[in-house]
């Protein structure tokens, strides 16, 4: 162990900003560098573990290990990949299920064992003759701190990482190195609208994947594609123009509808990534040959549901049948959507497709039968115990029941505090009380307890 990982080790608690005050600098070690790593590797605990794990690694800029993607989230984009340049290759457990699409690299040109992209696709020419007897290119034009590249080089294929930041470019060379990936290229340019071709230079991307920056001049968040850096709307043209597939993150609070009207005609997917109950990521997947309405891909918890647009426009939502009917025994279960699906804007797909009964409109939740295993690790199921009329009596009453509870409130013009504060409960696992409106067949939309 060097000097440096010694030393980021020892102090690895230590108050960052105690140790650049220290009147006793220690020699040979970039005080500066060290507790900038310190900050990072904090971030970077749950976030990457396995980079954690490797006390030598550098990182000069502490906010890029905020920003930078997660192990779950660069696997994915990872077997993404695989799936998108070689169907046939099976994908790894963190991504999509491995699936031919029409338009895609048919399956006689597949990876052969060590990695090598063989065969030539059929009708629509995705450069299999270019690339045979080698390996596929990925092209990550926004490296940062580098997790996606190290995430696409293990897949087999040969890497060009990309970043404007010069002491990221440096770090990201180092720490490549820390984890054994000596191919992967490493470039030191700002992208901007006109040097797509020569940053790529004669490398010849069969994949580009890109990380528009998502801050403004001040620092602050930004979400418009056109307020990123770079530019995608500006520089899409050139991106499609070196490679049939573009791969884009963009921030998860964007319009997905204004997303794809921006970048139309060659949107072929958009998933929707969750991990730990939030929406980190939303991929844009341009391809050069398709023209047509996309597919969104719900992920979350490794469970993905994909959908076309008209499938949720055309779906007819199901509402109960009656006042009546409002009882554990008609309606045993509630599904509570994850945040993939809720991102998706898919509201009434689950009646159409898995025959769940939406409880009104505009109120995002769903009775069931029973589990249905294709949702479960989208959402949550919940076991009811009883179905109230909502009123300050029984809301008084609930309270009492259940002092420690969790609550959720949808659709009844209040918040979950204010909902709380009605029942007079405090938050604890005696039960979970939803507030909802449901609209009944037949019946005046009304607010109802569930007791789960």
């Amino acid at each position: 162990m060097d000097d440096f990982a010694r030393f980021i080790l020892e102090h690895d608690g230590d108050d960052p900003a105690r140790l650049l005050l220290s009147r006793s600098r220690p020699s040979g070690i970039d005080l500066d560098l060290a507790v900038s790593t310190i900050i990072s590797r904090r971030h970077l605990a749950k976030k990457l573990p396995s980079w954690h794990s490797l006390p030598s690694l550098i990182y000069p800029i502490s906010l890029a290990a905020e920003q930078c993607s997660s192990e779950e989230t660069a696997a994915y984009k990872a077997s993404l990949a695989v799936r998108i340049l070689s169907p046939s290759s099976p994908t790894s457990g963190a991504g999509p299920a491995d699936e031919h699409l029409p338009g895609y690299p048919s399956e006689e040109a597949g990876a052969a064992p060590d990695g090598n992209v063989t065969g030539r696709a059929s009708e629509e020419s995705t450069g299999e003759e270019e690339r045979a007897g080698r390996r596929w290119r990925i092209a990550d034009l926004t490296g940062g701190l580098g997790a996606d590249s190290l995430a696409f080089a293990k897949t087999g294929a040969e890497v060009l990482y990309n970043e404007g930041n010069p002491s990221l470019a440096e770090a990201a060379r180092y720490n490549f190195r820390q984890f054994g990936e000596t191919d992967i290229l490493v470039s030191n340019r700002m992208v901007e609208k006109g040097n797509v071709a020569e940053i790529l230079g004669d490398f010849a991307p069969d994949l580009i994947f890109i990380d528009p920056a998502r801050r403004g001049g001040r620092g602050q968040r930004v979400f418009a594609l056109e307020d990123c850096s770079p530019d995608l709307t500006a520089i899409k043209d050139e991106l499609t123009g070196a490679s049939r597939f573009i791969l884009a993150k963009i921030s998860p609070m964007a319009d997905i509808s204004l997303t794809v009207s921006k970048l139309s005609p060659h949107v072929r997917e958009i998933h929707i990534v969750s991990s730990a109950g939030e929406c980190k990521e939303l991929l844009i997947l341009l391809d050069r040959e398709f023209e047509g309405e996309c597919d969104l891909i719900a992920w979350q918890n490794g469970n993905s549901l994909r959908f076309k647009t008209a499938e949720e426009k055309h779906a007819v939502p199901t509402f109960p049948l009656s006042e009546e009917e409002l009882t554990p025994q008609a309606y045993p279960l509630l599904f509570r959507p994850g945040t993939s699906l809720t991102k998706s804007g898919a509201f009434n797909l689950p009646c159409e497709r898995f025959g769940l009964v939406k409880l009104a409109p505009d109120t995002h939740l769903y009775f069931s039968k029973s589990e249905v295993p294709a949702l479960k690790g989208l959402g949550k199921f919940f076991k009811i115990k009883e179905i109230l009329k909502m009123t300050g009596k029984t809301a008084k009453e609930t309270g009492k029941r259940f002092p420690k509870a969790e609550v959720t409130a949808r659709n009844i013009g209040m918040d979950g505090d204010s909902l709380r504060k009605k029942l007079g409960c405090k938050s604890g696992d005696d039960a979970h009380i939803f507030g909802v409106a449901i609209s009944p067949k037949g019946a005046k939309t009304g607010k109802y307890l569930i007791i789960a």
